[in-house]
């Protein structure tokens, strides 16, 4: 483990990577939840709207 070793910087860079693409994931999986309830077309044209 890189703490052993005093490596302190790359844990802290690692553990905000981590956390901003489990925010990316959900984002991902709304929008996948949303085009299963929708359909395709739907979708879409919401997509667009915005």
């Amino acid at each position: 483990m890189r703490v052993e070793v005093g490596d302190n910087g790359s844990r802290e860079l690692l553990e905000k990577i981590v956390v901003s693409e489990e925010a990316h994931v959900g984002w991902l999986e709304t929008q996948l939840g949303l085009l299963e309830q929708l359909g395709n077309a739907p979708y879409l044209a919401e997509q667009l709207r915005k």
